[in-house]
């Protein structure tokens, strides 16, 4: 009788251990499938509760910044993260030495398709943040060739792109379709002041409408404000700013209208019938978006490369050095 393989490894942190992020979620989901992983989430404390029911129930969790955290870092042969190494130990990210001692492959799985725009919401540049990653990072996920172009336009060497898809879009081929005239406000984390000033645009523009659309407002998981639980098939438009939810919107055939957004490394001029920056831009492309419901989609095509439910697969076929996966522009 043979000997029993013990199984991999495979530790997942995410958000600096609050609320989970989807596409971990939706990654941790998929490797429960998989006999070969053994799946570790990595928490702060009390946080567990935010991940859903039957995950909470088959995975093992252990907290952010303790001696176990540490120890599965650099047991594990696979290690996920969607905002930096520091989503399983603080300071992580900042210590070269942790990097060295780490025998596992480590997977920046990103949070969103960020390459499409040049500055974070805290004013950093997008550059300036991937860049301090990069040394923390074995291979970093994609969505497309084209956001690996601008990802490697920004230093990132090619053979440490990973082209596969994001996890969360694997739900988005069996879920349900039902545009309805609903609309979701959703604004990515920033400053209380400037998220307060957005809120306030929406709310004048929505006051001064003659037909008032249903309106649900949602916040961030890392803003103050309690975060709300919400299912994007139940919308027909998005308002935001730099949330990486406007390509959730675009990737099911939804409309989206940006107040006041950041820069992006994608064309101005694609967008730039739908940027509001005060009340009176909203209401204007309120009112075309509710009569056209056709006017603000976006071929999604531009910046995903993958329309099926193997996103997941491609990123652990990638991350076990599978040569079934696209890294590289060269290949």
């Amino acid at each position: 009788m043979g000997m029993k393989t013990e199984p991999k490894i495979a530790l997942l942190g995410s958000n600096y251990g609050q609320r989970p992020d989807p596409n971990i979620i939706a990654l941790a989901r998929h490797l429960t499938t998989h006999k070969d992983f053994k799946v570790v989430i990595v928490m702060a404390r009390g946080s567990q509760n935010y991940w859903p029911a039957d995950l909470q129930s088959t995975l093992k969790f252990v907290n952010r910044n303790s001696i176990a955290s540490i120890s599965m870092l650099l047991k594990a042969n696979v290690v996920f993260y969607t905002h930096s190494l520091s989503d399983i130990f603080r300071y992580a990210h900042k210590l070269p030495f942790i990097k060295q001692a780490i025998d596992g492959k480590l997977v920046f799985l990103q949070h969103g398709i960020i390459a499409l725009k040049k500055t974070l919401s805290n004013g950093k540049s997008l550059g300036d943040y991937i860049g301090s990653l990069e040394p923390t990072f074995d291979l970093m996920v994609v969505s497309s060739r084209a956001e690996a172009v601008r990802v490697s336009e920004l230093g990132i060497p090619q053979h440490k792109l990973a082209i596969t898809g994001l996890p969360r879009f694997d739900q988005y081929q069996t879920q349900a379709q039902n545009p309805k005239n609903r609309i979701l406000v959703f604004f990515t984390w920033q400053d209380e002041t400037q998220l307060k000033a957005k809120t306030r645009i929406v709310s004048d523009a929505i006051a001064n409408l003659s037909d008032k659309p249903d309106i649900d407002f949602a916040h961030h998981p890392m803003m103050k404000s309690s975060a709300a639980n919400f299912d994007i098939s139940n919308y027909s438009l998005l308002i935001t700013d730099d949330s990486s939810l406007a390509w959730d919107f675009f990737y099911l055939g939804k409309q989206v209208i940006f107040v006041r957004p950041g820069q992006w490394l994608i064309p101005k001029n694609d967008f730039v019938t739908q940027i509001a920056n005060n009340p009176k831009e909203l209401e204007s492309c309120l009112a075309l978006a509710l009569h056209s419901p056709e006017h603000y989609k976006v071929d999604v095509r531009r910046f995903c490369d993958f329309f099926d439910q193997d996103n997941c697969a491609r990123i652990v076929a990638a991350a076990t050095q599978s040569n079934t996966v696209e890294t590289g522009l060269n290949t």
